[in-house]
């Protein structure tokens, strides 16, 4: 982490046990504040405390060389498997930045070195201003995106409806065709078939006979 003021590294006020179980860890005054961590070991497993003021301190991170291995709880609590028998444990709360190392000595922890670090405040701001400013460009990138895949999906519309267009016109051309060719075919069987036949030139001798018998042999004509 860093900071615009020096690294703090005050004297610890080492608390030593040599009972399994017992306690051990380093007290920091920071003047508007004591904070300390403090580390037991029982059956295998490490308990840390993060305190403020002897109030335990909710929600902060713990680390383990390096390696976050879960956070506070209201007590100011957290509890993991003891990693080698030396590792350094480090905590951040909103005010300042705890870190210990320990080892393990017949079955014992012993706290071999503490560090205190007080939390600039202007840098708190700036990080919160970072992460305000990346937030906001994750939400623009997301509109961009979405705008992106809107455009998208309005083109695949277009190309859809233009193919539907292209068939529709393809079958009134085919249907045109169809049509023409059809009356193409008319036309010709007509024109074998030649035009309708006209009336017989001859009158038929039952007509003649009628007209005769009205007219006289001679017809309308001799009339």
């Amino acid at each position: 982490m860093s900071v615009t003021k020096p690294l703090a590294i005050l004297l610890a006020v080492l608390v030593a046990a040599t009972g399994v179980g017992a306690a051990v860890g380093s007290t920091h005054d920071a003047g508007d504040g004591a904070y300390a961590m403090d580390a037991q070991l029982n059956d295998g497993v490490v308990t840390v405390t993060v305190t403020e003021d002897d109030d335990g301190v909710e929600n902060a991170t713990v680390e383990v060389d390096g390696e976050a291995v879960g956070e506070t709880d209201a007590d100011g609590t957290v509890a993991f498997e003891r990693p080698d028998d030396e590792f350094e444990v480090s905590t951040e709360t909103a005010s300042v930045e705890l870190e210990s190392e320990y080892a393990v000595d017949d079955g014992s922890l012993v706290l071999e070195g503490s560090e205190f670090e007080m939390e600039d405040e202007d840098e708190r701001d700036e990080e919160a201003e970072d992460e305000r400013d990346e937030e906001a460009e994750d939400e623009r990138d997301e509109e961009a995106e979405d705008e992106r895949d809107e455009e998208a999906e309005d083109e695949r519309d277009e190309e859809a409806e233009e193919i539907e267009d292209d068939e529709r016109d393809e079958n009134a051309a085919d249907g045109s065709a169809s049509a023409d060719a059809g009356a193409a075919d008319a036309a010709e069987t007509a024109d074998r078939q030649g035009p309708p036949s006209s009336l017989p030139a001859v009158v038929p001798d039952r007509v003649s006979t009628l007209l005769g018998s009205i007219f006289g042999d001679g017809g309308p004509a001799g009339r």
